[in-house]
């Protein structure tokens, strides 16, 4: 919402985790205008920094990505 939203600099951010045997590659896509790529990278970056240092998951988004992820299982 903050690259979206705040920062106009994306149309819209997912991520996701990638089935994988070992270590499972986290993706995110921000699909945007060209000429906001550096901004919307830097902002992406700071983001993705502060969720494992300053600014962890909240509960509620713990909770939620435990229940996507769970949800998938019935699908293997």
């Amino acid at each position: 919402m903050n690259l979206r939203e705040d920062k106009h600099c994306s149309y819209g951010v997912r991520s996701s985790i990638v089935d994988a045997i070992g270590q499972r590659p986290f993706l995110v896509v921000a699909p945007g205008q060209r000429d906001k790529t550096r901004k919307a990278v830097q902002e992406l970056s700071r983001e993705l920094k502060g969720m494992v240092g300053s600014r962890l998951a909240s509960a509620e988004e713990l909770a939620k990505a435990q229940k996507d992820e769970t949800v998938t299982l019935a699908d293997r």
